[in-house]
């Protein structure tokens, strides 16, 4: 069954659901629509912590290292 994530349903301790999610269509942002920009908004939910913040930082870089992030991917 294909898991859909649903914001209002996120829950501490379950942000590598959230995590994955956000992996998956960043990645589809830019291998399907070669995007080479990626906009943070930076207000990230409770729960979000600097170790996923740099794994999608990563992620990403992994994918097209020369994709344009602003600095709000995270807290601080």
């Amino acid at each position: 069954a294909l898991h859909i994530y649903n914001p209002t349903h996120f829950k501490l301790g379950k942000n590598m659901d959230y995590l994955h999610y956000v992996e998956r269509q960043t990645g589809e942002l830019i291998r399907q629509y070669h995007t080479n920009l990626i906009w943070f908004d930076g207000e990230w939910m409770h729960g979000w912590s600097r170790a996923d913040a740099k794994a999608l930082y990563f992620h990403i870089r992994r994918i097209d290292p020369t994709v344009i992030l602003n600095a709000r991917i995270g807290f601080g």
